[in-house]
């Protein structure tokens, strides 16, 4: 075992707790920390200072695994125990006074123990003479023993100040040595240099580096600047996971964590004066860098008062930017620019009607809490900074809510989509997606307009002319279907009077043609193509219902047609048709005046052939039958010569004016004909017409 002259009482009168010949016991010189690690086995002793008995009150923090022990108000400890609570069994920790005596720490009120202590909880422990019948215990101690003191101050003389001694010792009994436990006793002086060897060097922090002082705005603040700013922000690198402490002085003003990239920092409001910062870099294990030399920088008051208010701009309930100072909007939104980080406040008269901060970018807006009167109000925008100092400018806004009192009349709609043949849109349908709407206003005021809405969404707006008409025209095209226009009558502010709805259905698609077209003539027989001897003959066909045909024999119109829900219609022309090829134009039309167009030809013929013929009646045995001749034959033959025939000419045979039928005249001009049905008894008149 190794040990020290200085030690020697101390262990002889605790020999029940330290005889392990494995112990290592190490005495130190005045410390700002010492670091130990914590004994697998047995008790840790403190050992007092000569002259003095042990130290009154201590404060015992958990951080972790680890075991701090500080004076009670003090900000760092003077002695760390490392992996205390990682033991199975903690271990007891006494203290020794300069007559060898031994102490515990109970807590103040008697139930707080070092070793029950849970993570980041910290108990003040007074000490109190040993019970252990196998530990010598002395007299209690005195609270007005020279030298130990309870305050801050012991806190900076480190172990110093928590046993006041120019030297003391701390026994780690059970402990292994160290060399082969690999557990470290490592004593730092306040200089940075170790008694005993480069391990507690080793397990300082780093000093913090890349320090930055930078004003509210970002600007950056140097050393041993006058600055008449309150609002600070220092910044830097340390290593990840550890805290920064920063220090005015002699004074923690606060700490900041470490985070995994090295960046730390911490807001600072040093006030007027003169100050020097420094920073300090704090492990887990509570070991302590050294400090950073001071950034020295010098406060004065503010006295700059900020720009005033400036790019105001004001926006109705809508959204919509004020053109001028009135607005029929009772609470309008002020926005405008100003010093950032300061403070804007509005004013009507002594009543405060809105603050803001301003933003980082300059940037600001209120909205008045209660609404303002009718009429003008002016207004004050104050700008005011952290230090008090304001600027103020004034603001007029006029409240206007009255709604204009014209009537709007006469409106109506127009398609223009031949601009040189504009048509009234008289059934609320058109082919025009672009119609004309206009009216008149009477009782209009100046500065009043014509606000025009579909389906209440604002398509644009007519000025009023000095006589109160008005017209629009849709700048984009009005979507296909049905639209339900507003015309709505706007004083300057945008307050809403009198409003007339205007409904209008835009259908710009052409209907089908016409189709499945037949003709007729007088009598009804349906033409087949060929020519007609019917100048007025009847067309028929289906096409779209509700749309209306009409038909065309060049410019003229011969006649029009509804069409029914069947999709049906004809037509008579109402004057003849010329003889010869008639090319007919057949328009099919719906309400929105879209129409679709087909053609036609139709043949009239009313010129008789040339060709005359006789007639020969003969019966079945080839007997002629005239009136001196009757037959009994009902089906006779009958027969005959045409000459001058023309190509395409026929017979008709007529009985009684009655057509029993026709004969083809063949290319020698013979024809022939024998009735299909039986003739009745009695006379008959038979005629053959070329």
């Amino acid at each position: 075992m190794t040990t020290s002259s200085h030690s020697e009482s101390m262990l002889t009168h605790a020999a029940n707790i330290i005889t392990d010949k494995s112990n290592v016991v190490i005495e130190v010189e005045p410390l700002t920390q010492l670091t130990i690690q914590a004994p697998a086995h047995g008790s840790i002793i403190l050992k007092s200072g000569e002259g003095l008995a042990a130290v009154k009150n201590l404060k015992f923090s958990r951080h972790g695994e680890n075991l701090e022990i500080s004076t009670p108000h003090g900000h760092h400890p003077a002695v760390v125990i490392e992996g205390y609570y990682a033991q199975e069994q903690p271990a007891d920790i006494y203290g020794m006074d300069d007559k060898d005596n031994l102490y515990t720490w109970s807590g103040v009120d008697k139930t707080s123990q070092a070793s029950t202590l849970g993570d980041g909880e910290s108990s003040i422990a007074q000490a109190e003479p040993a019970q252990d019948s196998s530990v010598p215990v002395g007299e209690p101690l005195a609270a007005e023993v020279e030298g130990l003191q309870d305050d801050d101050d012991d806190d900076d003389k480190g172990a110093a100040g928590l046993f006041g001694m120019s030297g003391w010792a701390a026994a780690a009994a059970g402990l292994a040595t160290a060399a082969i436990a690999g557990g470290v006793i490592a004593a730092s002086r306040h200089d940075g240099h170790s008694d005993s060897d480069d391990s507690a060097t080793a397990s300082r922090p780093d000093s913090a580096s890349n320090l930055q002082l930078t004003d509210n705005k970002g600007n950056s603040v140097a050393a041993n600047t006058t600055i008449e700013e309150s609002h600070l922000l220092i910044s830097g690198q340390a290593t990840p996971g550890c805290s920064v402490v920063v220090k005015n002085g002699e004074t923690v003003v606060g700490t900041a964590p470490v985070d995994e990239n090295g960046y730390w920092e911490l807001p600072l409001e040093p006030g007027n004066g003169s100050h020097h910062l420094i920073t300090e870099v704090v492990d887990t294990g509570g070991n302590i860098s050294d400090p950073t030399d001071p950034i020295t920088i010098h406060v004065v008051p503010d006295l700059t008062p900020p720009d005033v208010a400036h790019d105001i701009t004001i926006t109705d309930k809508d959204g919509n930017i004020l053109e001028g100072s009135t607005t029929n909007d009772s609470t309008p939104t002020i926005h405008g620019k100003a010093e950032a980080g300061t403070t804007v406040t509005i004013k009507d008269g002594d009543r405060v009607i809105g603050s803001a901060d301003v933003d980082q970018n300059g940037d600001w807006q209120i909205t008045p809490d209660q609404t303002l009167p009718e009429g003008g109000s002016d207004l004050v925008i104050e700008v005011t900074d952290d230090a008090g100092n304001s600027a103020s400018s004034d603001l007029n806004i006029t409240v206007d809510t009255i709604p204009p009192p014209g009537l709007i009349t006469d409106i109506q709609l127009t398609n223009d989509s031949q601009p040189d043949n504009p048509q009234p849109i008289a059934n609320g349908i058109s082919n025009d997606n672009t119609p004309v709407l206009s009216g008149s206003v009477s009782g209009a005021e100046v500065g009043d307009r014509v606000v025009i809405k579909d389906g209440g969404v604002t398509v644009g707006h007519a000025d009023i002319g000095a006589d109160g008409s008005w017209s629009f025209t849709p700048e984009l095209p009005l979507t296909e279907g049905a639209h339900h226009l507003t015309a709505e009558l706007q004083d300057s502010v945008g307050n809403v009077g009198d409003a007339q709805p205007v409904e209008v259905i835009i259908d710009t698609t052409a209907p089908d043609a016409v189709h499945d077209i037949i003709v007729t003539d007088r009598d009804d027989n349906l033409l087949d193509g060929s020519a007609t001897n019917d100048n007025t003959p009847t067309i028929h066909g289906k096409a779209e219902p509700g749309t209306t045909v009409t038909i065309k024999d060049g410019d003229r119109v011969i006649g029009s047609a509804d069409v029914d829900q069947n999709g049906d219609w004809q037509i008579t022309p109402d004057s003849a048709l010329a003889d010869g090829d008639n090319n007919l134009t057949i328009d099919v039309a719906d309400d929105a005046g879209n129409s679709t167009t087909s053609h036609m030809v139709v043949v009239v013929d009313t010129t008789p052939p040339q060709g005359t013929t006789g007639v020969t009646i003969t019966n079945d045995a080839g007997l002629p039958i005239d009136a001196t001749h009757p037959t009994n034959d009902r089906t006779p033959t009958l027969s005959g010569h045409v000459d001058g025939a023309e190509p395409g000419d026929k017979v008709v045979i007529k009985d009684n004016g009655t057509v029993l039928g026709s004969a083809a005249i063949g290319g020698d001009g013979n024809w022939t004909f024998t009735p299909e049905t039986d003739l009745t008894d009695g006379a008959h008149s038979i005629t053959a017409t070329v």
